[in-house]
């Protein structure tokens, strides 16, 4: 049985610790080299299956993507819809972290932009048990588009983590429940959308997507979250921790509350479980707290 449908990205990882991000044009040294299984898409299943829900992927990785295909499966995800792309190499994303935990990521996509839309209506429609069908803005964005009409064709949930902002059509963030941003994409999509939100607090501001998506949360980092949904809202607080890193918190976030939702948890609940999960990823170094670098 196969509970989530994760439509996303795969990537090698990248990681350069540095004492601080450098300026426009400024050159610093890295104290520390290393190379770790990513994307977001894969992250976040990693995260659903850690909080106890199966999870099927559906992705694209290069010839060199089998380590990180093995890495999935052994995590203990369906990686049988994954396709490999022998013309393209794998996603790349190299990820600065300062002495902070705070992190600067540039993505090449690589075999991630060959995705097709098709594939992703024949993965989900050939998965008829799963509850949510998850996807990100790092996919293309016609797959992000395929995952909301098939999820809908299916009666299934459907779940946006709009990470990065990418312009989808506005039927994608309709069907989102919830649509998942950090306070800078929430401003984004907003602004996409035509709202007027410029100096809102960040509740009215999760309140005013929640008018076009089905629901709405806004991560906060070290804040904890806020969550809307027409008629309620409401907000977690995160637990004060030392940052080690803060790459993959939000996905460990998406990833557990999703999970939570698959066991018919509220909203409200469900994102308590997604900090407590992101509260936890930002002690330790890189996207997965349980991964291990890739060779």
């Amino acid at each position: 049985m196969t509970d989530v449908v994760v439509v996303g990205s795969i990537n090698y990882d990248l990681g350069l610790r540095v004492q601080r991000l450098p300026w426009a044009g400024e050159t610093v040294l890295s104290s520390a080299l290393t190379r770790r299984p990513g994307g977001k898409g894969a992250n976040q299943a990693v995260a659903v299956q850690e909080a106890g829900a199966s999870c099927s992927m559906v992705a694209t990785v290069g010839s060199d993507g089998s380590p990180l295909v093995d890495q999935l499966r052994g995590h203990g995800v369906d990686t049988s819809r994954m396709r490999v792309d022998t013309s393209a190499m794998t996603g790349t994303a190299v990820i600065m972290i300062d002495d902070d935990g705070q992190n600067s990521i540039i993505v090449s996509p690589g075999a991630n932009e060959s995705l097709t839309a098709g594939e992703v209506f024949a993965a989900v429609a050939g998965i008829p048990d799963a509850l949510v069908v998850l996807t990100q803005g790092e996919s293309p964005i016609p797959a992000v588009e395929a995952a909301a009409v098939a999820a809908r064709a299916a009666s299934l949930r459907f779940v946006l983590n709009l990470a990065p902002a990418v312009d989808v059509p506005r039927r994608v963030i309709e069907a989102a429940d919830p649509l998942v941003v950090n306070e800078l994409e929430a401003e984004e999509v907003a602004l996409a959308l035509g709202l007027d939100v410029d100096g809102i607090p960040t509740g009215e501001l999760a309140s005013a997507l929640a008018a076009v998506a089905r629901s709405v949360v806004i991560t906060l980092g070290a804040g904890g979250a806020v969550w809307a949904s027409r008629g309620e809202g409401g907000r977690t607080h995160a637990e004060r921790v030392e940052v080690v890193d803060t790459t993959g918190a939000g996905d460990a976030f998406v990833g557990a509350m999703v999970a939570a939702l698959t066991r018919g948890a509220d909203l409200a609940t469900a994102v308590r479980v997604g900090v407590s999960a992101g509260t936890r990823a930002v002690q330790s170094l890189g996207a997965r707290a349980a991964g291990q670098a890739v060779r």
